[in-house]
């Protein structure tokens, strides 16, 4: 039963669609939206970087956000400096119409924040990661409660930022991080702070206005006769150019290995169709195969009923992974670099299917198309296990929403135990093993610096060439060890 008397939220998320639209934090988003209005009688306010579309998106209040988007690091924490020092009363620090004044008259007003679940609180993304700072520094300045959603947290941190993300969590009532590797570094950065492992925010994100069965066949679809796929313009070590050569190959097995047509289906893209942005880019690069075809991004309810209702999903978006899992859906991921590989790996370890997460690499040696080829063959098997562990995983996922709740009401939150991670359902080997080494490998190239070369890389000959280094024969052993450890992925070689 609601909750009384009546409260007013404010809720920090990535959201507003001006001209793009990017699924996967408006799900979380939205999905935070709906929680939240079935254990509170409240008042919603969400920052936004289109208020009108949010308000109109959500029926929500909503207010521009504090203004970080566009500047290097160094300029969004000398702005960052500049909002504080206007909280603590430099009223010359921002001009009068600077749209941090708002999110402070906005933060005054409420009666808890919530910090939405996202991949933001990292220095790769230091806008994202300012404004939560700057907002959790507002709170804890008017006496506000904040709460913060599933989190995946760096994994790499200036050590600045790490001050301010050590801080932004102990000044939080409850904090929830997404995967095993955030929660690790969430509890080393902020030791005292009550951190909970949780999946991300979007796990509950219910039904479209109909079954997904009736929303696939509106969009022409046969309910568990498709393969749906979604891809990241991130290439990680690949280089864009060899990474659109290689899906075209990957797709092209996925229909050969499931004799299904294959959708890709974008979570993010233009709103306007006479544009061409991010995930639309790569449905241009699909368009002429065979048996492949393509859906303008959708809605974050649409894109999840489409996701559950296909037979596999193979994607290097995360929220493609979330929405297939949270369906039964048997799934393969790919990740470009060390951020994804935390966020997708560990998305994967809380359903037990870690090892079935491959580097983008694995796309030019054909170690993707066997991951791919083995998910089909055990596709009966996998779904089988996700029923198993799911409904484990949303008691965790309500109990959660419950303490948060708990927090706005004004009384103490009954905090959720540990992640009900079901036992490894593993690759069988040797592919395991060759995926593991692979990963190694990519993640050391990485950490190199080295940028993707113009031309087509041979990731055979390179990873010849790799373990024949000084590097890789030093991190030998350590690697034997994190390898015999079930659910975490292996340190990256130094």
């Amino acid at each position: 039963m609601p909750l009384s008397p009546r409260r007013h939220i404010l809720l920090v998320g990535d959201v507003g669609a001006s001209s793009t639209l990017h699924v996967g934090d408006e799900a979380m988003a939205e999905a935070a939206i709906a929680q939240l209005r079935r254990r509170l009688e409240a008042d919603l306010v969400l920052l936004s970087r289109d208020p009108r579309d949010t308000r109109h998106r959500y029926g929500v209040e909503s207010v521009e956000r504090i203004g970080f988007a566009g500047l290097a690091h160094d300029a969004v924490m000398r702005r960052h400096d500049r909002v504080l020092a206007l909280l603590a009363g430099d009223d010359d620090a921002l001009p009068t119409d600077d749209p941090a004044r708002g999110v402070i008259d906005a933060v005054a007003a409420a009666d808890g924040v919530l910090i939405t679940g996202g991949g933001n609180i990292t220095t790769l993304y230091a806008e994202h990661l300012a404004e939560r700072s700057a907002v959790g520094a507002m709170a804890a300045h008017h006496g506000i409660p904040l709460v913060i959603g599933g989190q995946s947290l760096g994994p790499r941190f200036d050590d600045g930022d790490a001050a301010l993300v050590a801080t932004l969590l102990e000044g939080a009532r409850l904090a929830a991080a997404r995967e095993p590797g955030s929660f690790a570094l969430a509890r080393s950065l902020a030791p005292h702070a009550t951190v909970v492992e949780t999946g991300d925010d979007a796990t509950l994100l219910g039904t479209a206005d109909e079954p997904d069965t009736a929303v696939a066949r509106r969009h022409g679809l046969e309910p568990g006769g498709f393969v749906a796929v979604s891809f990241s313009p991130a290439a990680g070590t690949l280089g864009y150019r060899q990474l659109l050569d290689d899906l075209r190959g990957l797709v092209t097995a996925i229909a050969r290995a499931s004799g299904l047509p294959v959708v890709l289906l974008r979570h993010e893209g233009s709103i306007d169709p006479a544009r061409s942005l991010a995930d639309d880019a790569i449905a241009d690069a699909l368009a002429d195969l065979d048996g492949v075809s393509s859906i303008p991004v959708q809605d974050a309810r649409t894109t999840a009923a489409l996701t559950r209702a296909a037979a596999l999903c193979v994607t290097s978006r995360y929220h493609g992974a979330v929405f297939a899992l949270a369906g039964g859906v048997p799934c393969v991921a790919l990740w470009p670099e060390l951020y994804s590989q935390q966020k997708m790996q560990g998305l994967l370890a809380h359903h037990g299917l870690s090892t079935w997460c491959a580097p983008l690499t694995a796309l030019g040696t054909g170690h993707a198309v066997r991951l791919v080829e083995a998910a089909w063959a055990e596709r009966g098997t996998i779904a089988a296990h996700l029923s198993r562990s799911r409904p484990a995983a949303v008691a965790h996922a309500e109990s959660w929403w419950d303490a948060v709740a708990a927090v706005f009401a004004g009384r103490d939150p009954d905090i959720p135990g540990a992640y009900p991670a079901p036992a490894e359902l593993p690759v069988a080997a040797p592919l395991r093993d060759e995926l593991a080494r692979l990963s190694a490998l990519t993640l050391l190239v990485e950490q190199s610096g080295a940028a993707p070369e113009p031309d087509p890389v041979d990731w055979r000959t390179r990873a010849l060439e790799l373990e024949r280094s000084t590097s890789w024969r030093i991190t030998a052993p350590l690697r034997a060890v994190m390898a015999r450890r079930p659910g975490r992925r292996p340190a990256p070689p130094r």
